[in-house]
């Protein structure tokens, strides 16, 4: 089996024209989407509308969330189908953008310390867009566990206590051979070393009908946040230059990447 290289990107038509030198890691390990909301749904359209282009890469997909797609999500998201989110998407996914090598599987569960060691594996690139702090840890945590893995974690605020719901951020954090690239975003995020909430947490949807409904206009800049950290991952010549942080701001067209030592506990304003 011929693997994908930008060498040999020549012969395939739909692959964008562009040098990746760490596309291999999309075939050492897997990609996993863990939150399939306002944020996580366009990012699993996104990531696999770009994978699917490159027809020579075996890549597998994992599509993770305990969630339902129901009929009064349609107002805030795309909703292809009533029923579990990582089932729904990944059957449509599937016929939308599936071919030979691409393996696309759904977890229709919520992570949690009982199955997050089965879900994350060594290797993987993991997109979290979930919506409480507890599970962002749980993630964190269970990478720090890892000898090679990526963890590129985003959310946004609501609107609450004041707050416009135009911001948001996206974490990277790397390990390789047993080392950190990267400080894991709790030595820098209290509220999520020390989370209020608890694991599955409420859902998007339930925020949204309760406290803190969400802009979509938001969710759409965080999953192209975290996108863009996808693919400079993938074009980095050297990942331990990779950023530590993106903070956005919808509202005023702000986008700022931030690099933090091995001591910062707090993440610059």
């Amino acid at each position: 089996m011929e693997p994908a290289t930008n060498e040999n990107v020549a012969a395939q038509p739909n692959a964008p024209r562009i040098h990746l030198p760490n596309l291999q890691l999309l075939e050492e390990g897997r990609v996993v989407i863990v939150g399939l909301g306002g944020i996580g749904g366009q990012l699993a359209r996104s990531i696999l509308r770009f994978i699917a282009a490159w027809t020579l890469l075996s890549c597998r997909v994992v599509l993770v969330d305990g969630d339902r797609f129901e009929e009064r999500n349609r107002e805030r998201m795309e909703v292809p189908e009533i029923g579990n989110k990582a089932n729904v998407l990944c059957r449509v996914l599937s016929r939308q953008l599936g071919r030979a090598r691409l393996s696309i599987r759904p977890v229709d569960s919520y992570v949690n310390r009982y199955n997050v060691e089965r879900i994350l594996q060594e290797g993987d690139i993991v997109l979290g867009a979930v919506d409480n702090h507890a599970t962002r840890r749980l993630l964190v945590q269970r990478c720090e566990q890892m000898e090679n893995v990526v963890l590129i974690s985003g959310g946004n605020d609501g609107i609450e206590n004041g707050l416009q719901g135009s911001y948001g951020n996206v974490q990277i954090y790397q390990r390789q051979e047993g080392r950190d690239l990267s400080p894991p975003p709790t030595r820098y995020h209290p509220e999520i070393e020390h989370p209020e909430d608890e694991v599955p947490g409420p859902s998007c949807v339930d925020l949204a009908a309760t406290v803190a409904p969400q802009l979509g206009f938001t969710n759409e800049f965080a999953a192209a946040v975290m996108s863009g950290a996808f693919l400079r991952l993938l074009a980095s010549e050297d990942r331990g230059a990779m950023y530590h942080e993106a903070c956005f701001d919808t509202l005023e067209a702000r986008l700022v990447p931030h690099w933090l030592d091995g001591d910062a506990t707090t993440i610059p304003a």
